[in-house]
């Protein structure tokens, strides 16, 4: 029967070496003949992008929140720190990303410049959110060397200035690069964070208040408490 391969390729590479072990099976068999009916791959670099990245259902439209359901490859794709896969939700000042199910978080990483460019990140303590670090656009922060080795699964950004001018309806609102600890199906949601802008229509845009607090009570204090602080 033919042989047919099917796995990854690296889509930047031309030529791609496969190397399979065949031997004799009798003395009657002089040489080893190997049929191969087809090759098959998945580009690894073609799951997602910065311009292209995994977008969420439609959110849930008590809460806000947006869900993702991701496939992490095993063969590096959001695994390995430079093969994060990108995320997408549709607005606002900050966001916190929770695994629903699924592998832990490994790192993260913004590639493209919001506002300042600097944005402050927060790991959950089981009761709480705490400062972990500042970084900037295209910074990875490493949940495995400054965290815990079996990654964390719960964290929050925030510090997005209103400048940014973050459209609630664009869809490339605030891509993300995330990778996880293994792989598998991960269930990941991002619950956006707002503030009012001052524009008339701004009450469209923020949640109730109680989605404030459901969020965290004191989210929007800390990121900006934050950002006073450093700018003291």
């Amino acid at each position: 029967a033919p042989l047919t391969l099917t796995g990854l390729h690296d889509p930047t590479v031309t030529v791609h070496s496969i190397k399979i072990a065949v031997s004799d099976t009798g003395d009657t068999v002089l040489d080893t003949g190997l049929f191969v009916a087809n090759l098959q791959a998945a580009s690894v670099t073609g799951i997602s992008s910065p311009d292209d990245p995994v977008m969420p259902e439609d959110p849930n439209p008590e809460d806000g929140v947006f869900d993702f359901v991701i496939d992490v490859g095993d063969a590096g794709v959001g695994i390995d720190p430079t093969l994060p896969i990108f995320i997408d939700p549709i607005v606002a000042t900050g966001y916190v990303y929770e695994v629903l199910s699924g592998p832990n978080f490994g790192s993260v990483m913004i590639p493209n410049v919001y506002g300042d460019g600097v944005y402050d990140l927060s790991i959950w303590d089981g009761s709480d959110f705490v400062f972990l670090t500042t970084f900037n656009t295209g910074d990875t922060v490493n949940f495995l060397d400054l965290v815990d080795p079996a990654g964390i699964s719960k964290f929050l950004i925030d510090g997005i200035e209103l400048s940014a001018g973050l459209d609630p309806a664009d869809p490339n609102a605030f891509v993300t690069g995330l990778t996880f600890v293994g792989g598998g199906t991960v269930n990941v949601s991002m619950t956006p964070i707002t503030q009012c802008d001052g524009s008339p229509d701004c009450a469209s845009a923020v949640p109730e208040p109680s989605l404030l607090l459901l969020l965290g009570g004191g989210l929007l204090g800390l990121g900006f408490g934050r950002r006073r602080s450093m700018a003291a």
